[in-house]
């Protein structure tokens, strides 16, 4: 059975542009996070509507430690989901990389389309900077290498 000849259409600016968007609205949940936190006083600290139950009356917080927890909460999850668009981006360089090696020759036959997707989860499994290193080594992008593009 003879392999078949796949043919792909790639937008690089749309897949730029939607990590950008993740990490915008990010910037935006903090910006927005940031100021409340500083317009509620202990005459608007509000009670939970659809809550009622203090499990632990005497480790309540107060208004300024729970500003600070609330803010650091949205920080660290702000942070977390900001590192997941961008490992998800590198997941995506990746197969573009992978895509492009393989079109340097003219086509990609079905086969070979396998074997990258067969990368695909060990890529996913690695860490933000495991990632970085792996692209940097298999495919020779650094800073350097992209300003040309970039600009």
């Amino acid at each position: 059975m003879a392999d078949q000849v796949l043919s792909l259409k790639i937008s690089l600016p749309a897949l730029q542009g939607m990590t950008l968007r993740k990490l915008q609205r990010l910037v935006d949940i903090l910006r927005f996070s940031k100021v409340g936190a500083t317009l509620v006083g202990s005459g608007n600290f509000p009670q939970l509507d659809f809550l009622t139950l203090n499990p632990s009356q005497n480790t309540h917080l107060s208004l300024d430690a729970a500003r600070a927890a609330a803010l650091d909460w949205h920080v660290l999850h702000c942070l977390r989901d900001a590192i997941e668009a961008v490992s998800a981006f590198l997941e995506d360089v990746r197969l573009l990389a992978d895509i492009y090696q393989l079109t340097s020759k003219g086509e990609i036959k079905g086969s070979e389309w396998n074997a990258v997707l067969a990368q695909n989860r060990p890529f996913h499994r690695l860490g933000l900077p495991d990632k970085i290193q792996k692209i940097k080594a298999s495919y020779g992008v650094s800073r350097t290498s992209t300003r040309k593009y970039l600009a």
